[in-house]
């Protein structure tokens, strides 16, 4: 990729991703993903009601990503967070895995990712990143709780 060249979440499906050792861990807790979550619905409303809704693009803050094409795989050098909650969100809304994470430290934890939905208190315990990924999935599930389908779908969108 280019420099300050902007992409659309689509661009991630079916890309690797590698966070090398020294990114922490995932860390965000459930009012980093509802403020996330509400960011996007308060963008969804607003381009509604200007009626903008193909000309709206709503900006993430930067994943900033390096090509290692001998390994076929993206370096995230910034926004392992952000990256790692957007596969959360998406796994959530489709039961799918959007894009691979692979952690260079924590290797169990890109198997953990895969099967979240699946994942009950006791199996966060074995890990602090997966405390954290279980919370930012309930985090999700909650805030979807009380949406319809169609919010859900257009959300995805």
């Amino acid at each position: 990729m280019n420099d300050n060249n902007f992409q659309k979440v689509s661009f991630l499906e079916n890309k690797k991703f590698f966070i090398p050792s020294y990114q922490r861990g995932y860390r965000w807790t459930k009012q980093e993903v509802f403020d996330l979550l509400k960011d996007i619905k308060d963008f969804m409303k607003k381009s509604q009601d200007d009626n903008n809704d193909d000309d709206s693009i709503y900006s993430l803050q930067p994943i900033v990503l390096k090509l290692n094409k001998e390994h076929e795989h993206y370096r995230v050098i910034d926004g392992q967070q952000r990256l790692t909650t957007i596969f959360i969100i998406i796994k959530y809304l489709k039961q799918e895995n959007f894009f691979e994470i692979k952690y260079e430290t924590r290797a169990e934890s890109d198997d953990f990712l895969k099967s979240l939905e699946s994942k009950t208190k006791d199996d966060e315990n074995n890990n602090i990143d997966f405390y954290h990924f279980v919370e930012a999935y309930h985090s999700v599930q909650e805030f979807f709780s009380d949406k319809d389908d169609n919010f859900k779908k257009d959300f995805y969108t």
